[in-house]
């Protein structure tokens, strides 16, 4: 069966915010490792991954995975790897569709809104708007991509790959 379930004000507003400084330090740190000023990290998308990937121990990140843990329509054996992508205006992926393979359920958690492009898109054709404290589990077999966006700020989402069930 082919599941898509989104949740919206899944985090409290002092978890959010706290997810969002958290971000902000993580693209300030891979900008300086690229040799980039902040400010000027506006082309290519950014991509970066946990060291841990069966684990996490970073608090903040901890709280989305909480929120997964308690939902009362999914059951999760495990944590197979998450990470965290930012497309700055113009990115995505440029229209591959593609599937997590290697898990069994997939959640894509925006802490941030973006106007004007940049939904999670399936191959079926349905979209889910990038929505600010929204998070989105589905078969991780079913086909999905980041669209575009031309917002003035980065598309940000945390992606958990997992092994489970839906309920």
């Amino acid at each position: 069966m082919n599941k898509i379930l989104v949740y919206d004000n899944v985090m409290s507003d002092k978890a959010l915010n706290d997810l969002k400084c958290y971000v902000m330090d993580k693209k300030y740190i891979i900008a300086s490792s690229h040799g980039a000023r902040f400010a000027g990290l506006d082309t290519g998308n950014c991509f970066f991954s946990t060291v841990e990937e069966e684990t996490c121990t970073d608090i903040t990140v901890a709280d989305i995975l909480e929120v997964i843990a308690n939902l009362d329509t999914v059951k999760i054996d495990s944590l197979v790897h998450w990470y965290i992508n930012l497309y700055p205006a113009g990115d995505g992926h440029a229209g591959i569709f593609h599937s997590d393979d290697l898990c069994q359920i997939t959640g894509v958690f925006f802490p941030t809104t973006i106007q004007n492009g940049g939904e999670l898109e399936f191959e079926d054709g349905n979209k889910v708007e990038t929505k600010a404290n929204r998070l989105v589990l589905f078969d991780s077999h079913i086909k999905h991509k980041a669209n575009a966006h031309y917002d003035h700020r980065y598309r940000v989402s945390f992606a958990f790959k997992l092994n489970g069930s839906f309920i």
